[in-house]
Formats: structure tokens, sequence, C-alpha cells
């Protein structure tokens, strides 16, 4: 009796996040809709925006007249990025969920490469691609690059080499797992380490698959050097909890993985503790300059704990006080 071959193609979801990008929302969606990928469920999310952002979505949708099952929904408040995700992935119905903001632009053989890729190489947990930096302006950016590799995971959490932007997520690291902390500002690190728990570690696609935005306006930051040391700081800690959190629901996890995942923890909670400690609210009644020196002094401490010396980025700081 010969054997049948399943050749029916799985159904992808490709979920695009949006916040206040009104601008970029529309070269967002169009390359959202002209996936050559099929079956696709698209699922365009807009997290209560201010803008039109929400608006332009939906005349998009409305004008679509293409195959792809389409779902537009709108947060009624702003709820934040993790429960954002959360939300989103409840209604995924893919096996692969293929993920977009809503300032970056999708080529139209993304969502088709990463599938193909994800099965042809056991199905990781996540997958994620190369991509084509620009700037504000649609062109091409010319800072510095981005790099992306694959890693094991130590070295993944010493220095995550993973834009969250490229990737592909599967199934199984939310259904095997509760939802995100709401406090978890960003997905970089979280999503990526549940596929190292579950034995499926990322892996990476060395294509171009979509054109990633760089924000200058972003790079550049606030100018008070506490918000950016604390807002530099903060979604490390928060997904060095949400990582220990993932290790501790899972009994059957490798002993050298959590090992590594509760003394990143301890090695984040140790750096923040610095960074907010009591005396900081008093540095902020004292003149710019000593706040200045002060913020920079436990930054620079918080650097010799995570990286064991000062980058060059800091020794400018210190020495433009001297």
């Amino acid at each position: 009796m010969t054997e049948q071959i399943n050749t029916k193609k799985p159904l992808v979801s490709f979920a695009l996040f949006a916040y206040n990008q009104e601008k970029y929302i529309r070269e967002a969606v169009e390359g959202a809709l002209a996936q050559t990928y099929s079956p696709l469920q698209i699922i365009l999310s807009d997290d209560c925006s201010s803008d039109r952002t929400f608006q332009i979505m939906q005349e998009m949708v409305t004008e679509y007249a293409g195959t792809h099952e389409i779902l537009l929904i709108r947060n009624e408040i702003n709820i934040g990025l993790a429960e954002h995700i959360n939300r989103v992935a409840k209604l995924c119905k893919g096996e692969l969920i293929i993920v977009a903001a809503g300032d970056d632009i999708s080529m139209t053989f993304r969502t088709s490469r990463l599938l193909d890729f994800y099965l042809d190489n056991d199905r990781p947990g996540v997958v994620f691609s190369d991509c084509l930096e620009i700037d504000n302006d649609g062109n091409l950016w010319l800072g510095q690059s981005i790099t992306q590799k694959e890693q094991d995971l130590a070295n993944f959490i010493k220095r995550p080499l993973i834009r969250g932007a490229t990737c592909a997520w599967s199934r199984e690291i939310f259904d095997n797992f509760e939802e995100l902390m709401k406090t978890v500002t960003s997905e970089d690190q979280p999503l990526p380490v549940r596929a190292y728990i579950i034995q499926r570690p990322p892996r990476m696609l060395n294509e171009k698959l979509l054109k990633f935005r760089r924000d200058n306006l972003k790079i550049k930051g606030s100018k008070n050097i506490s918000i950016r040391v604390f807002w530099q700081f903060w979604p490390l800690y928060s997904s060095a909890i949400q990582m220990l959190i993932d290790a501790n629901g899972k009994p059957n996890i490798d002993s050298n993985l959590k090992s590594i995942i509760i003394n990143n923890e301890k090695e984040q909670r140790q750096i923040f503790d610095l960074i907010t400690e009591k005396s900081a609210i008093e540095f902020a009644k004292k003149s710019f300059n000593f706040l200045l020196l002060k913020n920079i002094t436990i930054y620079t401490k918080a650097c010799f704990i995570k990286f064991g010396s000062l980058g060059k980025r800091e020794k400018i700081l210190l020495d433009s006080l001297n």
C-alpha cells in the first residue's frame, strides 16, 4: 500500500502591532496584505493610538479585495506591549506567528520564507531573519548596523543578538507558558528564552525579509540622564524576572539552563537596586551637575557589575565632568 503524503499547507498568522505610527502604518499594512503565502490569517492590532493610525488601518481593510483572512482590532485603552502581545497571541490560529511592527515594512515573500525555514529546521521555538535597515524617511540607515546571530543561552542573556521585529514565534512559546507580565516592556529577550527552555532554540534565516526602521529620535533619547539610565536597565530587569518565572514553571528544564537564568535575575536585580537606591530621590533635589555626576556614578557601577569594565560611552561621560 502506498503511503500518502500530507501536502496540506499549514495556516500561518501574521500579527502587526501598531501604536501612534500614522506616518508609517500604511506601508506596514501594505506589506502585510501583500504577503504571497496562503493560507494566511492577518491580525492588524492597534493599542488605542491617539493619532490616525487605526483610521488608516480601517480604510485599508475596507479597500482590501484579497483572499487573506483579516482581523482588525483596536484596544479600548492603551494596554502596553506585554498585554498587547498576550491579547493578540490568543487570537492567532496559525502554528507559526509572523511578527510585524507598525513602522516596519515586510517583504512580500517574508511569511513564505520564514515558514519554509521553520519547517526545514525541525520547528524552532523562534525563527528570526536579517533585515534591511532604514531611517525615518525610508532611506538606507547610515549609522551603526544591527548585528544578529544564533547564540547559546549564556551568550544570548549576556548580550542578546536577536531583534524582536524580525521574528516569527511558534505557538508553543505561548501555549506552554503563562502570559507575559504586564510590566515587561520588551519581548526581545523573554520570548526567545522560552525557545531555549523547551529545547528548541532560536534559529536565524540569513535573508533580508523586512525593512527595519531605525528611529533617529529614539536613539537620541531624553536629555535627562536619570530617565535614560532607568529605561536602559528596566527592560533587562523586567525581562530577567519574566525569564525566571518561565523557568520555574518548567520542572523538567535543563539544570544548566535554569542556573543561567537564575544567576541572570540576581545580577539584574543587583544592578537595578543600585539605579533605584533611595538616595536617588535626593539627587533630584540637587543641581543638574550633581544629579548628572551621581547618576553616572551609579550607572558606571552597574556597568562594572554587568560587563566587568567601562565602555567608550561611559568613559566619555565621566571625562566630560572633569
